[in-house]
């Protein structure tokens, strides 16, 4: 696995820092290989977004479904982060099919909420996506190759929280990594929420059936993680302008991912 990014300096004064806040959104072609075939995926991110979506710019995304959801939402912030979730999710399908009709794409939810396209194609993607404050991300991937991704933004108070709920296992390696342990503690959170994502159960089982059994700190300062129940799979890890992500994968896929390719 190549990981590339500069974060060899993990300390949360420089992870938190937030001057200056820019706008930046994108979506790219995920360079991924397994046993010397390429798998397709594509990613979209959105960070940055302060305004919040007028209903005429979601209606030039939403499906008729989705668009009546998001005028029967009353909080600003679920508004935002519905409206983020939907477009960032159907800019990687869009890449991913090739399709430039956003509104022709629908991203429902199943009976965990998971979200699932629809669309007419012999070809539909299976999709991952998350937000959190004014950080949104999607990928779609080829359905027969399981991912799962997450973003959190890093609080102290809800690092706390975080770390109360890892193993004593999950701790040790956490001190081990060298790293402040707010910092670990939310990255571990994103490891395990998004191992949830890509097996489809969400967060509703014991949190330590998807324990971190090692994190390992990379010296472009990643991580890199595997599981004690899931051995099949690994996560790939980063901390990103004063947030913690994580893309859960099969194992034995190799991952190229530059962190500066968001230019955040």
């Amino acid at each position: 696995m190549i990981l590339h990014g500069q974060q060899s300096n993990l300390n949360a004064e420089r992870i938190l820092s937030v001057a200056p806040k820019v706008e930046r959104c994108g979506a790219f072609r995920l360079n991924m290989v397994r046993e010397q075939r390429t798998i397709n995926a594509a990613l979209a991110f959105s960070f940055g977004r302060s305004a919040l979506p007028t209903y005429e710019e979601a209606a030039e995304i939403l499906q008729a479904g989705e668009l009546e959801y998001f005028g029967r939402l009353t909080s600003n912030v679920r508004k935002k982060q519905f409206f983020l979730g939907r477009s960032v999710g159907k800019k990687a399908i869009s890449l991913y099919l090739n399709e430039t009709n956003l509104k022709g794409l629908e991203i429902s939810s199943g009976v965990f909420l998971q979200p699932f396209v629809r669309y007419c194609s012999r070809d539909n993607p299976a999709v991952t996506l998350s937000h959190s404050a004014d950080f949104a991300i999607a990928i779609a991937y080829e359905p027969g190759h399981i991912m799962g991704v997450d973003v959190e933004q890093i609080d102290s108070g809800r690092a706390d929280i975080f770390r109360e709920n890892l193993t004593e296992h999950e701790k040790n390696i956490a001190r081990r990594t060298g790293c402040e342990q707010k910092l670990v503690s939310n990255v571990m959170w994103t490891i395990k929420e998004a191992l949830s994502k890509a097996i489809k159960c969400g967060m509703t089982v014991p949190l330590d059936i998807l324990a971190v059994e090692q994190l390992h700190v990379q010296s472009d300062g990643s991580f890199i993680s595997n599981f004690k129940h899931f051995g099949q799979y690994k996560a790939c890890s980063w901390l990103v302008r004063g947030f913690a992500l994580s893309i859960a994968l099969p194992k034995r896929t190799e991952l190229q991912l530059d962190i500066s390719t968001f230019g955040i």
